[in-house]
Parts: structure tokens; C-alpha cells; sequence
């Protein structure tokens, strides 16, 4: 009893492992054979298969309960071997979890004298399968098939193996013995295996069509009689029934020539296969855009280019051929040539489409770029000391422009001849330092403006009459001076050089060194010119006490 239990433990064990492949569960059991008739001494191995719910098989001998009920007719064991004992008719009865099944086992009282197997010398290739067949010699003279009972082997197992069923399988060259045996009586054959031989080719693709000027690497598969498959494109030889249409190197590699049709013959050997080719006209691979991808600031525009090509290795301009979209016009335009124009700042996607092909393009639009710098006035000549206000204007690629004085840099190509402001408030104001000729330069990000600067010598910009508020006596004199005041903020003492007059010669007389003598009561103005500047100063009035001077004194005067 004990063993019992432990043995339905198994088959429990067995049930749920079933039950966990899927969701199929025994529904009903069937032993093999299901009839026998064995002489005396003979053994018979039974086997047993729940079958599934989902139809399926699956083998429980092991875990079938096996039971003879006339165990002096045929025992058995409880991995289902049956022994016949003596004559007669039993049943064997197989249990597995709640389903049994019987099979009837019939034994006479001959037994057995001899055996023969029948190939009695067999040959095959590595790989193959070979059937045998075991007859028994019974006592009465009579023969009987055996070969599902009988007890296969075979020796060595390097060279052949051979199963129940009587089936040897060759497994490497050499020669291999077969034996048979039932009730201590044993039947020999001999097996001699040679070298795996090819049985067939396979080529793939199976389908073979291409377009002209397209090309196709054929592989070439060989399967040999010990079931093994191996690539044999390298040592395979190939041929075309017409090279116009199609060629086939010595490599497999096919191309298509024209349109038509030929036969392509692949061999090894005594083993070939023969397969139709079919070659189309030229077909559209794809289509490329260049740029592959964009990059523009706003108010920019790129052309792209697009290129078709062909199987047969022809390229074609197709730009203009395509139907050409944007998937943000907000951000980038495109024209039916092909002509992309950036908007404003973002991502877009550039399409064309040619029938059933669309080729894309992503791109991105930066913000405006800073193209140019102009300045204001593009060319200065001033004087030493002199100023110049630069003001530096740029223009950007959407067509916008900014007044970037501030944010420039100023420079001057050569600063010994003048100095520029870089100082917030007073940027771009140049001051003439030396005399000869340069350039002005404002930079932003890279990009810069320019403007050329004459400098010349310092030139008088004043002259001041001194000394102010004057007031003589008649008949007194007194000498006025001229300061020249120049550009580079220098003074030079011009009272010998300038032209001097007066206001009111009847009131106040003046010589060329700027001596003044007053003639009459009154005020008069004093006035010391070179060319076109000039310097003033009045006398507003004179003390009285003296008489008046004559003619010929104010003439002694000059």
C-alpha cells in the first residue's frame, strides 16, 4: 500500500505538470499494443498516452499503474515490460489518475528456437534511417514476427543506434551490429554506414525577380542524408540560359541586365535545381534631399535638391517634380521649386512627395542673423583735436535693422592717429589725435562696419581780445592781445597776425599790433580776424580830462 500511494503521488506529480502546460487535462487513456500473441518466455513492452483535452498526446508510462490479471499467462512491471510464463490469455490493465485502459496478451507454449533479422546486411549513408525486421523460429516449426517485442541493440553506438520499433539510424562511418532477442535467444545483423551524401539543393530567395541594374546575392543551401544542412553557395556552380537578360557570378551574386525572363541552374555535383528568373524595368529606389537636414536663421532661404535614383544605378534631378509642402508655414515657406525661406524661430518639416514616395527633410530656424554694420558718416576729415560722432546701424537677415552704437565695439585701425569711445553714453565719439589717413571699424558677433577717417592738422576754432571791459583816458593808449584757441585745445598768441579794427574809427583807433588810442568820447568794439574767425572785445567807454586828438595825431597813430 505504501507503494502504491507513493506511486499515485507520482502520477499526481505528473497530472499538474501536465495541467500546467496550457490549460489541457487528461480526458482518457490508450496503451500500445493493444493485442499481442507471444510464445513462451517472450517479453512485450507496453506503452501508455493520456490523451489531452486539446487533443494532444502525452506519454504516462511511467506513471501508469500496470496490473496483469493472470500473471501465470503474461507479469508485468511497472515500467510496463510483459513477460509470457505460460499459455493462455490475460489482461493488461493500465491506470493513470482516474483513466485505465486493457490490452490483451495471448501466449502459447512454443517457444522460441531461433531468430533471424531480415535485412540480414544492410548499407546506408550517415544520416539515414534503415528498417529491420526480427522473425522467430517457434518450437513447432512455425514463424512469427517479433520485431515489436523482441529487445533491439546495436554495437558500436558511434556507428548506428537502433530503437524499439526495429529502426536503426546511421550517426557516423563505419560498420555496426544489429541484434534481436527474446527469450534468451539473440539474432544478429550487420550495418555499414558510409559518408553523409547530398540529397538536395535549396536556393533563396525562392522567388526570383529583379529589376534591370538591380542585383540579388543568392544562397545556396545543400541538405545532406544525415539531415544535415549546410551553405554551399562558395563550392555550387551556377549558369544563366541567357547572360542578355540576366548574369549569375561565379559567387552567386545575381544582376538583372533587361527586362525578361531566364533560367537560372544552380548545381552540385549530380544534384541541381533549376529556377525561373524574371528581370523588370529599372524601378525607383529612393529619393534623396540635400541638404539631409536645415539649419536657417529667419529671413534666409536655401534651395534644396532632389535626387531620384534607379535599380539600374541612373540618378535624376527631380526638384522640380515634386509636390513640395511645409508642415509649419509659420515658420518656413517652400516653393514649388524647392526654394525654402525661414519665417521665424522654430521647427518645421520640409515634404516632397512624388506619387506614392515622400521623401522629408526636418529643419530648424533660428532667430535673425546679424548680416552687416553700416556706419554713419562713412567717411570723416577732421582736424587734430576735433570731434566725430560714429553711429553704427545693423541690419539683420528677416530685413530688420537696430541701432547697435552702444553694443558695437569701436576701434581704429590705426589709434595713433585718433582715439574712439567704447563708454556707454559717449560710444563712437573719435577725437583726431595725429594727422594722416585710417579707418573706423564697429564689431558685433563677429560681424563689423567701417568708415574712413582723414585727420588733418589742428586748425583755430577761436581767438579771444584781451583784456576785457578796456577803458582809456584821451589821449592814452593801450595794446590789445589775440589768443588763437585750436582744435587740439592748444593756444597760440596771434596779436602780431591778426586783423585788427574797430567798430567806430572816430571813437577809437587800432594799428596792426593792437595798439588802441582813443580819439573822441564813446565805446567802440575791437576786432581781431583770421580769415574767417574772429575775437571781440568792446571799450565800452573812455575818461574824459583830455582834449581830443587832431587829425594828424591819430594819423602820427597809425
Amino acid at each position: 500500500m505504501p507503494v502504491l500511494s507513493c506511486f499515485r503521488c507520482k502520477a499526481a506529480r505528473t497530472a499538474r505538470r501536465l495541467a500546467r502546460v496550457g490549460n489541457a487535462v487528461p480526458s482518457s487513456l490508450v496503451i500500445m499494443p493493444t493485442s499481442v500473441s507471444l510464445p513462451k518466455g517472450a517479453t512485450q513492452s507496453f506503452s501508455a498516452s493520456a490523451v489531452m483535452t486539446d487533443s494532444t498526446k502525452q506519454n504516462v508510462t511511467g506513471s501508469t499503474t500496470w496490473v496483469s490479471a493472470n500473471p501465470s499467462v503474461a507479469s508485468i512491471d511497472a515500467n510496463g515490460n510483459a513477460t509470457a510464463a505460460g499459455a493462455g490469455t490475460t489482461v493488461i490493465t493500465g491506470t493513470y489518475q482516474s483513466f485505465t485502459a486493457n490490452a490483451s496478451v495471448t501466449v502459447s507454449n512454443n517457444t522460441i528456437t531461433s531468430i533471424s533479422i531480415a535485412p540480414a546486411v544492410a548499407s546506408a549513408a550517415k544520416g539515414t534511417a534503415s528498417q529491420f525486421a526480427a522473425n522467430a523460429v517457434l518450437s513447432d516449426g512455425s514463424t512469427q514476427n517479433i520485431s515489436g517485442s523482441a529487445t533491439w541493440t546495436a554495437s558500436p553506438s558511434s556507428v548506428c543506434t537502433v530503437n524499439s520499433a526495429s529502426l536503426a539510424t546511421a550517426v557516423g562511418v563505419g560498420s555496426c551490429a544489429i541484434s534481436a532477442s527474446s527469450s534468451s535467444v539473440t539474432g544478429n545483423a550487420a550495418l555499414n554506414v558510409t559518408a553523409a551524401t547530398l540529397v538536395s539543393i535549396s536556393l533563396s530567395p525562392t522567388n526570383l525577380a529583379v529589376a534591370a541594374g538591380q542585383s540579388e546575392q543568392l544562397t545556396v543551401t545543400g541538405t545532406f542524408s544525415d539531415g544535415t544542412t549546410q551553405n554551399i553557395t562558395n563550392t555550387a556552380s551556377f549558369s544563366s540560359s541567357n547572360p542578355a537578360v540576366v548574369t549569375v557570378s561565379a559567387t552567386g551574386l545575381l544582376q538583372g541586365v533587361a527586362t525578361g525572363s531566364a533560367n537560372l541552374t544552380v548545381s552540385s555535383g549530380s544534384v541541381h535545381i533549376t529556377q525561373s528568373v524574371t528581370v523588370t524595368a529599372a524601378t525607383l529606389q529612393g529619393i534623396a534631399i540635400s541638404p539631409s537636414t536645415l539649419s536657417l536663421a529667419a529671413g534666409t532661404s536655401q534651395q534644396l535638391t532632389a535626387t531620384a535614383t534607379f535599380s539600374d544605378g541612373s540618378g535624376q534631378d527631380v526638384t522640380s517634380t515634386l509636390t513640395w509642402a511645409t508642415t509649419d508655414s509659420s515658420v518656413a515657406n517652400v516653393s514649388a521649386s524647392g526654394l525654402v525661406t525661414a519665417i521665424a524661430p522654430g521647427d518645421a518639416t520640409i515634404t516632397g512627395t512624388s506619387g506614392a514616395v515622400t521623401v522629408s527633410l526636418s529643419m530648424s530656424v533660428t532667430p535673425p542673423q546679424l548680416v552687416s554694420i553700416t556706419l554713419n558718416p562713412l567717411s570723416v576729415t577732421l582736424a587734430i583735436g576735433q570731434l566725430a560722432n560714429f553711429t553704427a546701424t545693423a541690419s539683420f537677415s528677416d530685413g530688420s535693422t537696430q541701432d547697435v552704437t552702444a553694443s558695437a565695439h569701436w576701434s581704429v585701425t590705426n589709434p595713433l592717429l585718433a582715439n574712439i569711445s567704447n563708454t556707454l553714453g559717449t560710444a563712437g565719439q573719435l577725437t583726431g589725435v595725429a594727422t594722416g589717413a585710417t579707418s573706423v571699424s564697429a564689431s558685433l558677433n563677429g560681424v563689423s562696419g567701417s568708415a574712413n577717417l582723414t585727420v588733418n592738422a589742428a586748425v583755430l576754432t577761436s581767438i579771444t581780445v584781451g583784456p576785457a571791459n578796456l577803458s582809456l583816458a584821451l589821449g592814452t593808449s593801450s595794446g590789445l592781445t589775440a589768443t588763437g584757441v585750436f582744435t587740439d585745445g592748444s593756444t597760440q598768441d596771434l596779436t602780431a597776425t591778426v586783423g585788427w579794427t574797430t567798430s567806430n574809427p572816430l571813437i577809437l583807433s587800432v594799428n596792426s599790433t593792437g595798439i588802441v588810442l582813443p580819439i573822441a568820447l564813446g565805446s567802440a568794439t575791437v576786432t581781431a580776424s583770421v580769415g574767417s574767425i574772429t575775437g571781440s572785445v568792446s571799450v565800452a567807454k573812455f575818461k574824459s580830462g583830455f582834449t581830443q586828438h587832431s587829425a594828424s595825431d591819430r594819423n602820427a597813430f597809425a
